[in-house]
């Protein structure tokens, strides 16, 4: 997803780069520019598509799921295959509950209530 997931993606790609086993990554927006290409999902060239690829949705945050299934929408409109998502970490308010209901699983890095100290 567009701004959060950006600096994410951008370190797997170089990372994935330097290990000789290139990914390639897209973003999509929120909403498009009113300029330039105009498009939701960025980053394809100018004779790509999605269709019947796999696609990882990648955010840094979780928290309702709202965002990370606009950008499921978008990729699956767009023909691309959404099985799984992840997300740095899952503050735990119902973006795994959501995702699953539209055949999705949610993996994250951490779980907020790791942070949340115990008494």
């Amino acid at each position: 997803l567009e701004m959060g997931a950006v600096p994410v993606i951008g370190s797997m790609a170089a990372v994935s780069s330097a290990m000789n086993k290139p990914i390639n990554t897209i973003f999509v927006r929120k909403t498009p520019k009113p300029h330039g290409t105009r498009d939701v999902i960025e980053g394809l060239g100018p004779k790509e598509d999605l269709e019947g690829k796999v696609v990882l949705i990648v955010d840094d945050v979780a928290t309702s799921g709202k965002s990370i299934l606009k950008a499921i929408e978008e990729v699956r409109r767009a023909g691309g295959i959404v099985g799984d998502a992840a997300c740095l970490v899952d503050r735990d308010e119902g973006a795994t509950a959501l995702l699953a209901q539209h055949g999705v699983t949610l993996h994250s890095v951490l779980h907020a209530s790791e942070f949340v100290e115990r008494h």
